[in-house]
């Protein structure tokens, strides 16, 4: 049988702090991430890749994903975009 050896038992105190400190590590990067992308936009749009499937038997599900894509890129847009940059989508049927 397969059965694991721990050298110490970890209580559960440390391991709540682990967690704690990664979450915060974690959402550290995630501000300085976006900070960093909003002081170096260009204000080029940001383009985004969709796939759906456009013809056969289900191409009609990827027509109507399409249109609620476009729906909802003409709402972001309207309400400025991400990052304060338009958004466009590539749309790729296969």
């Amino acid at each position: 049988m397969c059965e694991r050896q721990f050298k110490e038992p970890l209580d559960l105190n440390r391991r709540v702090r682990d967690m704690r400190k990664r979450f915060a590590i974690g959402m550290l990067a995630l501000l300085v991430s976006s900070f960093l992308g909003v002081v170096q936009s260009n204000g080029e749009p940001i383009k985004l890749g969709v796939m759906f499937i456009s013809s056969g038997p289900l191409g009609g599900y990827g027509i109507n994903g399409q249109r609620a894509v476009t729906m909802a890129l003409e709402e972001i847009n309207a309400a400025g975009g991400l990052l304060g940059r338009k958004v466009e989508f590539v749309f790729w049927g296969h």
